[in-house]
Parts: structure tokens; C-alpha cells; sequence
């Protein structure tokens, strides 16, 4: 597979665990991986695969959706934002490398988080906002009107 001949042997590292709705629904496992060519700038970094299999379940407008989170992912630089480093197509399945993330996921900690001090609703509504500042501003498509 192209994913193998760019960035080596994958290994499993974890399946999703909880119910996830459109293209997310179709991912069959997370790996990760390490970028195997010394003379590369990702030399013996690692990162995590994300695999999503093409099936008749998965809709034309999941496909769509997919295609243009990866197109917003390729577009943003902030560092709450996960990078896309490369985005594959094959016959039978999309792959997705991205940084490795090992935190787990943000909303299971949120929703396992019961009770949250006006500090610390702050702090993440700070970098919440933040993140939404980035993706408007970079891409966004051309000059739109600022309001007061």
C-alpha cells in the first residue's frame, strides 16, 4: 500500500471506542507509525494512521465531508489543531497520517470532568475560541465584512 512504501510498518495501537457518526463511523483502526528514511525531514517520528474503509455504507456525502476536513486540515497551522501530514486514496480505503495524539480524546475527558471552576471554563473557552479564530482566518476565501 502507499502508506506502508511512505512511512513503513504500521502497528495497531487502537480501535475507536465509542459511537461515532459519518465518515468517522467507517474508520477501522488507528495505527501508528514511524517514518522509516533516515534523509527524510519525519525521520523516526512517529505518527498515527487512521484508516477508513470504503464500504456501501459509507455515503458520498461522508466521503465529501471527509475530503474537506482534510482540506481544512492541510489549510491550518495552530497548536491545538492535530496536522495532516498526508492524506492517501486507494481502491479500498482512505488513510489519514496525522501527529500522534496520545491524551485521548478531549470530549471523553470534558464529559468525565463533571464540574469545572470559572478558571478552568475560562482557559479551555480561551483556546476553544481560539482554535475557531484560526480556521475562519485561514480559510476564508478572499476579504468579508468585519463587524463592530
Amino acid at each position: 500500500s502507499t502508506v506502508i512504501k511512505a512511512f513503513g510498518k504500521v502497528r495497531a495501537r487502537s480501535a475507536p471506542q465509542r459511537a461515532a457518526r459519518g465518515w468517522r463511523a467507517h474508520v477501522t483502526h488507528v495505527c501508528g507509525a514511524v517514518h522509516p528514511q533516515p534523509n527524510s525531514q519525519y525521520a523516526n517520528q512517529a505518527f498515527a494512521v487512521k484508516v477508513i474503509k470504503k464500504t456501501a455504507e459509507l455515503k458520498e456525502d461522508e466521503i465529501l465531508s471527509l475530503k474537506e476536513e482534510v482540506q481544512v486540515l492541510r489549510t491550518v497551522d495552530h497548536p491545538n489543531i492535530i496536522k495532516l501530514y498526508e492524506f492517501y486514496e486507494e481502491s479500498d480505503k482512505f488513510y489519514m497520517v496525522t501527529e500522534l495524539m496520545e491524551g485521548g480524546e478531549l470530549f471523553d475527558r470534558i464529559v468525565k470532568k463533571t464540574v469545572y471552576t470559572e478558571k478552568e471554563a475560562r482557559d479551555l473557552v480561551k483556546i476553544l475560541l481560539s482554535v475557531l479564530q484560526c480556521v475562519v482566518d485561514q480559510t476564508s476565501r478572499g476579504p468579508r465584512p468585519r463587524h463592530p
